[in-house]
C-alpha cells in the first residue's frame, strides 16, 4: 500500500500538469512526467497535513478531477525542431552517465539506509511522529526534535507513505523518495532546457553537467530536504520560462513548505513574476502552499532562532573564504561542473533570452544568495561550524536553477551547425 500511495499521488500530479502544459512534443512529455511526480508528492503531503484521516479519499477525488481535465485537454502541436546529426552521441553519453550516477546513489543508500544526521534527527523523526497519534511532537520544543520551526512537507510525504503501508517505518521509503526526487530533478532539468531552447543538444548537455556534479549527487543518499527544495525551485523557474504560471505558483508554494529557505524563494518568485507579467495566475497556483505555510508558522511552529538577531559583518571574510574553497568540492578536477559550464559559455556563446522572465528569474537566484549570506551573518551558531556543515547543501539547493538559467541563454549545437552548413556547401560555378 505504501507504493500504491506514492503512485496515486504521482498520477494526479502528472495528470494535473498535463492539463496545464500538455503538448505532443516528447521533451514536453518528459517535463510533465519529471515535474508531475514531485508536484503530486508535494500536494499529497499538504493534503496529509490538512486531513490526515481522509487523505486517501481526497487523493482519489483529486485523481478523478485531474484525469478529467487531462482528458479534456487538447494538446497543442509543436513546430518541428532543428536537428543535429550527432545528438545520438550526446544522448548515449548522458544516459550512460546518469545510469552510473543512479547506481552509485543506490549503492550509497543501501549502505546507509537511514540517511545522515539530519535525516534521522529531523526529517524522518518528524515523519514518524506525523504518522502516529502524537503528531504534535513533530513541532514540540520539549523533546529532542531539532529545528521544530522547519516546514513539514518532506516529513509529511514520508509519513503518509509509512501510514498507508501500516506504519512499518521501512527505511526504504525515505531512501526511495530521495532517489525519486533526484531522478525527477534530472529529467526536469534536461527537458526544461530542451523545451525552452527547442534544442535536444542543450538538454543532453545539461544532464552531462549534472552527472559531473559530485557535490550535488552526494546529497541524495543523505535524505535531507535540500534536493527536494532544489527540484521545487528549479521547477518553478522552468514553469515561468515555459509560461505555465499556475504550475509555477504551485511549485513555489511547495518550496515554501519544504524548508525555510523556500519561503524566501516563494516570496521573491511571486513578486518577480507578478511585477513582470502583471498576471495573477501564478498567485492562484501558490495559494495552497501559502495557506499551508502561513498556518504552520502562525499556529504550530516556534519562533525561528534567526529572527531579531543583528548581522555580524565581521564574519564576511570567513564566508567569502569558505565560498571560494567550496568551488573545487563541486566536482573532480577538469570535470568540475562549474568549469564545464564556463567552457560551454565560452564555446557556445551567449544569445538573447528566450523568455521575458529570464532576468526576473536571475534576480530570484540573487535574492536566494543574499538570503543565505544573511543567514550566515545572523546565525547564533559558530560561523565556521555553520559554514562547514551547510554551505555545500545550500549550493545544492541552487544548482539545478543555475544550470537551467545558464543553458537557456546559450546557442544550441543545432543553431551553430545550421549556420555553418550553408557556408560549407559547394557553390555552383555558373558555367553552362
Amino acid at each position: 500500500m505504501t507504493w500504491v500511495s506514492l503512485l496515486l499521488a504521482s498520477l494526479y500530479g502528472i495528470a494535473g500538469l498535463y492539463a496545464l502544459a500538455g503538448t505532443r512534443n516528447l521533451w514536453r512529455w518528459t517535463f510533465i512526467l519529471s515535474a508531475g511526480i514531485p508536484l503530486g508528492l508535494g500536494v499529497s503531503g499538504l493534503i496529509y497535513l490538512a486531513v490526515p484521516a481522509f487523505h486517501l479519499a481526497v487523493d482519489a477525488l483529486l485523481l478523478l478531477a485531474t484525469a478529467y481535465l487531462a482528458w479534456r485537454k487538447t494538446p497543442a502541436d509543436d513546430e518541428p525542431w532543428q536537428g543535429f546529426a550527432y545528438n545520438w552521441i550526446l544522448a548515449l553519453a548522458a544516459a550512460a552517465a546518469m545510469a552510473f550516477v543512479l547506481a552509485s546513489v543506490y549503492s550509497a543508500s543501501t549502505v546507509n539506509p537511514h540517511g545522515d544526521w539530519d535525516a534521522w534527527a529531523i526529517w524522518n523523526l518528524r515523519a514518524k511522529y506525523l504518522a502516529g497519534p502524537i503528531w504534535q511532537h513533530a513541532v514540540a520544543t520539549e523533546i529532542a526534535v531539532q529545528h521544530p520551526d522547519y516546514p513539514l512537507l518532506l516529513s509529511a510525504i514520508i509519513a503518509r507513505a509509512w501510514k498507508d503501508g501500516g506504519n512499518t517505518f521501512d527505511p526504504a521509503v525515505p531512501a526511495t523518495i530521495a532517489m525519486l526526487f533526484f531522478a525527477c530533478g534530472a529529467g526536469l532539468l534536461a527537458s526544461a532546457v530542451a523545451c525552452i531552447r527547442r534544442s535536444s543538444s542543450l538538454g543532453w548537455l545539461s544532464l552531462l553537467i549534472l552527472a559531473a556534479s559530485s557535490s550535488f549527487i552526494s546529497q541524495v543518499p543523505s535524505q535531507y530536504a535540500d534536493i527536494p527544495l532544489a527540484v521545487y525551485m528549479a521547477a518553478a523557474i522552468a514553469c515561468a520560462l515555459l509560461d505555465v504560471p499556475i504550475a509555477g505558483g504551485l511549485f513555489a508554494g511547495l518550496a515554501a513548505n519544504t524548508k525555510n529557505e523556500g519561503i524566501a524563494f516563494a516570496a521573491a518568485y511571486l513578486i518577480a513574476t507578478l511585477v513582470r507579467t502583471r498576471r495573477p495566475h501564478v498567485l492562484c497556483g501558490a495559494i495552497p502552499g501559502i495557506a499551508a505555510i502561513v498556518t504552520f508558522k502562525a499556529f504550530y511552529a516556534p519562533v525561528s532562532e534567526y529572527l531579531g538577531r543583528t548581522p555580524d559583518f565581521s564574519r564576511l571574510g570567513a564566508i567569502i573564504e569558505s565560498s571560494i574553497k567550496l568551488i573545487p568540492d563541486l566536482g573532480f578536477g577538469l570535470t568540475n561542473p562549474l568549469l564545464l559550464l564556463l567552457v560551454l559559455v565560452a564555446g557556445l556563446r551567449w544569445k538573447p533570452a528566450a523568455s521575458p522572465l529570464w532576468f526576473p528569474s536571475v534576480l530570484v537566484f540573487l535574492v536566494m544568495k543574499f538570503a543565505y549570506l544573511t543567514a550566515y551573518l545572523t546565525t547564533p551558531a559558530d560561523v565556521q561550524w555553520q559554514l562547514g556543515t551547510s554551505q555545500s547543501r545550500l549550493a545544492a539547493q541552487l544548482w539545478l536553477m543555475l544550470i537551467l538559467l545558464v543553458l537557456v541563454r546559450l546557442r544550441s549545437l543545432e543553431e551553430i551547425f545550421a549556420a555553418v552548413a550553408p557556408r560549407n556547401k559547394k557553390q555552383p560555378s555558373g558555367r553552362a
